[in-house]
């Protein structure tokens, strides 16, 4: 399986020795709809891919930014654009990214998308955070969607304390030191769910029931083992999530 992990200009003196790909969280989309680019990042800093995050929703002039990227990955060298969007799918926002990835997939490079947006020519990031039936069976459902070879593991860390019930999915984040020292004060014991394929414990307070599901290096290793399995080829990393197990995933 090929590994990508998302990193800063910054945290690249720490990564001298890794030796998977790197996607360079470098650029953004301003709010006007022009790229920008990191003023830490250094001349000799190539190679991977363009982590792109967006500070708009609205692409006012889309053939001219995306003749920005275009020229940004030649001269630096990049295989291809990480798409970090979390805004709403639009007609705006589906032509950008289809006028992207086909500009891209003409050079020989690759889009990466986040689900929502998908389009033709694209591949698709899918998230390992699932907030009802199985990642197995996510996984699958996007297979049977769009082909295993389209799709991109988003290997997101659980790390978080559910209030049930929890009918938005959403829980308090939380550090693994924090829910060691919480499992420690409850005093509950830990299991593993195949469903989740991430670690969990229970426990009760103030009235209320608590979930609190998270990863470790094994269960992120259980996750890109079901991937790879189901012939899911390339996962993404963000770096801040996983700093703690590096050692142990790489």
């Amino acid at each position: 399986m090929r590994f990508v992990l998302a990193a800063s200009p910054q945290e690249l003196p720490q990564l001298r020795l890794f030796r998977h790909t790197l996607a360079l969280v470098a650029y953004a989309v301003s709010e006007n709809g022009d790229l920008t680019r990191s003023d830490a990042l250094r001349t000799d800093m190539r190679g991977g891919l363009m982590g792109l995050m967006f500070h708009t929703q609205h692409f006012p002039h889309p053939d001219g930014l995306c003749r920005a990227i275009l020229q940004e990955c030649r001269v630096r060298g990049f295989d291809g654009v990480l798409a970090d969007f979390e805004g709403p799918r639009t007609p705006q926002s589906v032509f950008f990214f289809d006028t992207l990835g086909a500009a891209l997939m003409r050079e020989g490079r690759r889009l990466f998308v986040p689900l929502p947006h998908t389009v033709p020519s694209a591949q698709i990031l899918v998230g390992t955070a699932v907030s009802g039936g199985t990642l197995e069976g996510h996984l699958g459902a996007c297979i049977a969607r769009f082909g295993a070879k389209r799709l991109a593991l988003d290997c997101q860390r659980l790390l978080m304390d559910f209030a049930l019930p929890c009918r938005r999915g959403e829980g308090t984040p939380l550090t693994l030191q924090e829910i060691e020292a919480l499992r420690r004060r409850v005093g509950s014991p830990t299991f593993f769910s195949k469903e989740l394929c991430c670690n969990y414990f229970s426990y009760c307070e103030n009235g209320r029931a608590h979930f609190v599901a998270f990863d470790t290096a094994d269960t992120l290793h259980k996750k890109l083992a079901l991937a790879e399995h189901l012939g899911i080829g390339t996962a993404f990393f963000m770096l801040p999530e996983i700093r703690d197990v590096m050692q142990e995933l790489f």
